[in-house]
């Protein structure tokens, strides 16, 4: 802290009174304490970047782990050492790890509040922003452009989709068609259900319905740490518009194709 002594001040001869001196001094003190912090903080950036001229040779990033990350504020960067990557926290409260996840952000208008991990396909736009909904294996409209809801979104809220990422679940109970995580595992197959709009099952759906494998889980729920699927959806045995069977379909759709092996 700055220390400044025998502070004067005249008028017409006479010393400033006491109270006009009190407030000069504090500004002072202020201002020059204000100064040197700011002095300190260029010293320390011209330590990290080596930079006098503007142009930064490096940057140094803070390190924060995934458990540290809830006291970051929204935008912060970092460095995940978890993911050993770059990463930034998002005004939605995730975190997104550079070059190692992709996402788009979407208008929830399926009617239902959503839950991570939650199958979505986009579903129109609304001005600029693009819309979604529950994905179904059971519909050829509804079962393109499939991704991973990020984070809970309540309708006619925005959230991130996922294309590649991976996805943080704290009940897998609530992303299954059947309501049961008995018995998943690790490495475990999910894909689109098509009987419940967004879930899983892990048996890919028979013919006309589209057989999407959506994710693979890393983790399942502990009572120490939350479960975790890699998603990356892809389909499995090509376009669902396009089916190959030895029998006719029974229930075919009005603009699907088939034919006989």
């Amino acid at each position: 802290m700055a220390i400044i002594t025998n502070l004067r001040r005249w008028r017409n001869g006479e010393v400033i009174n006491a109270r006009d001196y009190v407030y000069e001094r504090d500004l002072i003190v202020s201002l020059v304490n204000q100064h040197e912090q700011d002095l300190g903080e260029l010293n320390n950036i011209l330590a990290v970047t080596g930079s006098t001229d503007g142009v930064f040779e490096k940057i140094q990033f803070n390190i924060a782990s995934e458990q540290d990350m809830g006291d970051l504020p929204n935008g912060s960067v970092f460095y995940n050492p978890d993911k050993r990557t770059l990463a930034y926290k998002c005004e939605y409260g995730h975190i997104h790890n550079i070059n190692q996840e992709t996402q788009e952000i979407g208008k929830n208008v399926s009617g239902n509040s959503l839950v991570p991990g939650t199958i979505v396909t986009w579903y129109g736009a609304e001005g600029n922003h693009k819309k979604f909904v529950e994905a179904d294996a059971s519909d050829p409209e509804l079962s393109q452009m499939v991704g991973v809801l990020h984070h809970p979104a309540d309708n006619n809220e925005f959230a991130p989709v996922a294309v590649f990422a991976e996805i943080e679940i704290d009940d897998f109970r609530e992303i299954m068609a059947d309501g049961d995580d008995s018995y998943l595992e690790d490495s475990t197959k999910l894909y689109l259900s098509d009987t419940v709009p967004g879930k899983y099952v892990t048996t890919a759906p028979d013919s006309p319905n589209a057989d999407i494998w959506v994710a693979t889980v890393i983790s399942v729920n502990t009572h120490s740490h939350k479960g975790r699927i890699f998603a990356y959806p892809q389909r499995e045995t090509g376009d669902g518009n396009v089916i190959a069977t030895s029998t006719q379909p029974s229930n075919p759709k009005s603009d699907q194709l088939w034919f006989s092996i």
